[in-house]
Formats: structure tokens, C-alpha cells, sequence
């Protein structure tokens, strides 16, 4: 069984709490478009493009809100932690982080 959420913000998911039976991570997230816990990048938020993402950790070192982590050699950014501040975008000197 499958099951869809499309929502393009937390007030507006809140609002429809009969759609609020996830857990763990996807609860985390409850915004953007949710498919079996896939979890895709919300409109304007900061994202890593993984083919180019070095890993060199630049990016770390700037977040103030230690929203960036690495996963396999690659930076991660937590949507949640994350303020799109853009300082990570202007230090990736691979141009690895997107908006």
C-alpha cells in the first residue's frame, strides 16, 4: 500500500491532521511531497547536488546551525535545522549546493 501527501507547507499540513499517521524521519520533515518515505527537496530550500559534492566538508565548517552533515563522503543538509541562511552555497567551491 502506497500512500501520498502532497503539501507545500507545515501550517497547511497541521491543518489536516487526519493525514498525520508517519513517523521517525518523515514526521521530521512534514512538508514537501512525501512517497513511501521518500522524501523529495522543498521549493527554495538548499540542497546538494551529489555528482559534484567532493566531500571536503567547507560547508560544515560554515553552518552555523550544524545543519550539514556527511553521509558517505557526501554533505547531507537537514531541512529542518537548516535556515536558508546560503552561507554553504557561497563557500562550495564545486558549486555542489543548490537553491
Amino acid at each position: 500500500m502506497e500512500t501520498y501527501i502532497l503539501k507545500k507547507t507545515r501550517r497547511e499540513f497541521l491543518k489536516n491532521s487526519k493525514n498525520l499517521l508517519i513517523t521517525g524521519a518523515i514526521a521530521s520533515t512534514l512538508s514537501g511531497f512525501i512517497k513511501c518515505g521518500i522524501t523529495e527537496p522543498e521549493q527554495g530550500s538548499y540542497y546538494v547536488i551529489t555528482e559534484k559534492c567532493t566531500g571536503c566538508g567547507d560547508c560544515i565548517t560554515i553552518c552555523r546551525r550544524n545543519a550539514i552533515k556527511l553521509v558517505d563522503n557526501k554533505a547531507k543538509i537537514d531541512k529542518i535545522k537548516c535556515t536558508n541562511c546560503g552561507d554553504c552555497q557561497r563557500i562550495c567551491t564545486e558549486k555542489a549546493i543548490a537553491h
